[in-house]
């Protein structure tokens, strides 16, 4: 028996991959060649926009909330790269995520070889993210207790996987285990806090931007969800 479908709804992360282009547009429609000079040019914009981070130091940056002083990370390439993945797909922002990652560690002076390893920190956040809101129908978004929460709890799942990378780089450098330590937790919490600040607004008007993205690219039907289903087709 066929498996039924049901239409996308804007709680329901709804990727478009590579294929749909091409079996919707064909390859060699105009729009396909606008799309990929569009996702070409944002590609280079996001591995760019590590310079910022690098020039102007936007690690660990104390914070005051009362009694409180939490540290944050305002790292734009991660949250480029997850607004991409909210917005399109893992395929679409896993690239971007990778070279942006390699490219602020070489700017930062660590080896190449090092950062060619370092780099696969994020893609990993972004793998979290992917996988878990493909296993969760109707939980994309913040407008309601219920998707904050999941938001809150699949950041930080995500921000802590990616915070493995932040031991490689202290191997890298020889750092104690006490300066290890605090790399470690300064990059989860740091990531997570910044990540919060920054995609959870773009997630509060991402029933617009689906609305936009209907009227412009081919949408696929939402089907069931399985495992193989997911490891297939997180992109």
């Amino acid at each position: 028996m066929a498996l039924k479908s049901h239409p996308p709804n804007a709680s329901t992360w709804n990727p478009i991959g590579f294929s749909l282009l091409v079996k919707s547009w064909g390859w060699r429609n105009p729009k396909l060649l606008l799309f990929l000079m569009c996702w070409f040019a944002f590609t280079w914009l996001t591995v760019l926009s590590g310079d910022l981070f690098v020039r102007y130091s936007l690690t660990r940056i104390p914070l005051a909330i009362g009694s409180w002083h939490p540290e944050i990370t305002v790292c734009l390439p991660i949250a480029l790269c997850e607004f991409l993945l909210f917005a399109l797909g893992f395929e679409w922002a896993i690239i971007p995520s990778y070279l942006s990652a390699v490219y602020v560690c070489t700017q930062a002076g660590l080896p190449f070889s090092w950062s060619l390893l370092v780099g696969f920190g994020d893609p990993l956040c972004l793998a979290v993210l992917a996988v878990a809101y493909r296993l969760l129908p109707n939980s994309l978004g913040v407008r309601t207790p219920r998707t904050m929460c999941w938001f809150l709890l699949l950041e930080l799942a995500g921000t802590t996987a990616s915070s493995i990378s932040s031991l490689v780089h202290s191997q890298a450098l020889q750092l104690s285990a006490d300066a290890t330590l605090q790399a470690w937790l300064g990059s989860m919490f740091g990531d997570y806090l910044g990540a919060i600040l920054l995609v959870a607004p773009f997630l509060f008007f991402l029933p617009q931007w689906y609305g936009v993205r209907r009227r412009f690219l081919p949408e696929a039907p939402v089907r069931p969800v399985s495992f193989l289903f997911v490891a297939t087709s997180i992109g």
